[in-house]
This record gives structure tokens, C-alpha cells and sequence, in this order.
């Protein structure tokens, strides 16, 4: 398992402050399906590679899935409800990956 830095003072966990150590937790401890936008659900994980470099940038959860179209909800009330097909177009390099997560 991934542990916190010697320095780290925050309460937060270390998976969920950094998004490439909570990727490789999901795969290495969460039983974890990988889907598609095709196959997802509301409340799978999206990790995203901004600029196509195969490194994870981000994190968020699809939280509604409405004629076809995936949002995805991240950490604030302002980032509620956002088409992905929309960050899609502003970010052309974009990579994700989706996963549904089970519990052990």
C-alpha cells in the first residue's frame, strides 16, 4: 500500500489528494471492473490524463447520465454536474479511465 510522505499534516487521505496514488489503490486493493462511457454508471470513477502524457491528473465521479450524455461531479459545488463530452472539446489530448469499484 501507498503511504503518506514523512512531512504530510494534512487530514486528508494521501489516495484522495493525489489522483495517480488513488488510481493504483482502486487497481491494487478494490475489486474494480474498467468500463466505457458506452457502459458506465452513475457513481464510477473517472481518471483523467489532461494532456495525453499517460500520467493521472485528476479524479471525479459520473453523477448523472441523461439521453446519453456522462457528468461528472468533482470536489466543489461549482464543479457539479459537468459534461464530459464538453471537457472532452476543451481538452482534445484527454485520456480516461473509468472503473466501477467494489469493496472487497
Amino acid at each position: 500500500m501507498l503511504g503518506k510522505p514523512d512531512n504530510w499534516v494534512h487530514d486528508e487521505a494521501w489516495t484522495w489528494v493525489n489522483a495517480s496514488y488513488f488510481k493504483a489503490f482502486v487497481c491494487n486493493h478494490l475489486l474494480s471492473s474498467k468500463r466505457t462511457t458506452s457502459n458506465a454508471f452513475t457513481g464510477d470513477v473517472i481518471f483523467y490524463d489532461w494532456t495525453g502524457n499517460g500520467s493521472v491528473d485528476h479524479v471525479s465521479i459520473i453523477s448523472k447520465i441523461s439521453n446519453g450524455k456522462t457528468y461528472v461531479t468533482q470536489h466543489t459545488k461549482s464543479c457539479k454536474y459537468r459534461s464530459l463530452a464538453a471537457r472532452k472539446k476543451v481538452m482534445p489530448k484527454m485520456k480516461i479511465w473509468i472503473y466501477r469499484i467494489k469493496p472487497e
